[in-house]
């Protein structure tokens, strides 16, 4: 019952409005442990900034706040909120009405989607899923994947990932060069069997994707109809997508 109301007690909480100025580190305890004691339903929801001043570049999968749907765990109706996806942090922040925002952790969220416009003026929906299974890889268990493409047979996943490296800051002086930090993206590409959940890691390579059907001649025999070498995402979405309907169960 606290889960499918999780939303609308969600937008409706007191304004944060130290949320924008406090650092990841500088949590204010009590806001926070009243925020979680309202739900009672094991979302540690906390309110933080995005500004990581000492790091280069940034941690969202996009900087701006994105027209966006995401549906709560337990929950069948999803809510059109505006979105961005912390990648470093893997958690979703929500901006609410009020001009505030929270954060609610990945493990809380069934799926979300993110709303652009293309270049052509047409409307692009990005769908992101947590997925659970017992047999997902650890890097999986704990993230939203974006769904790239396939149908219920087979689908075509990318994790998105940011970790912090060390770059070299640039100097007309090489006596005095120094490094700072700075977000790095890290993106790795998945391939997900409908019927029971088995994830394996894939690359942009049709070598890659042939190994992954080894046990399926039907969807082999398709894969070598397709020309290219599937280096593209949107060629290896529709390689699969087209794929995905000769499959025959189990695939292992």
């Amino acid at each position: 019952m606290h889960t499918k109301l999780l939303l609308a007690t969600l937008l409706a909480l007191p304004t944060l409005g130290f949320a924008q100025r406090a650092t990841s580190s500088e949590f204010v305890t009590e806001t926070a442990r009243g925020i979680t004691d309202v739900f009672d339903s094991g979302f540690d929801i906390v309110p933080y900034s995005l500004r990581d001043a000492s790091i280069k570049g940034h941690a969202m999968l996009l900087p701006y706040w994105t027209p966006g749907t995401i549906l709560l765990a337990g929950n069948k109706k999803s809510a059109q909120v505006p979105i961005k996806y912390d990648l470093y942090r893997q958690q979703l922040r929500v901006r609410r009405e009020k001009g505030d925002s929270i954060v609610v952790p990945v493990r809380g969220i069934q799926e979300f989607t993110l709303s652009l416009l293309s270049k052509d003026g047409t409307q692009q929906v990005r769908r992101f899923v947590h997925y659970e299974s017992p047999s997902l890889p650890e890097e999986l268990k704990e993230t939203c994947v974006e769904v790239l493409g396939g149908d219920d047979h087979l689908q075509f996943l990318k994790l998105w990932r940011k970790n912090i490296v060390k770059v070299a800051e640039s100097s007309t002086n090489m006596a005095l060069q120094t490094t700072a930090q700075a977000f790095n993206d890290n993106a790795r590409y998945y391939l997900r069997w409908g019927h029971d959940g088995h994830t394996e890691p894939l690359r942009l390579k049709k070598s890659s994707l042939k190994e992954a059907l080894a046990a399926q001649p039907s969807a082999l025999t398709a894969l070598a109809a397709r020309k290219g070498n599937l280096s593209s995402e949107a060629e290896m979405a529709a390689a699969i997508t087209a794929i995905g309907p000769t499959l025959i169960t189990p695939n292992r």
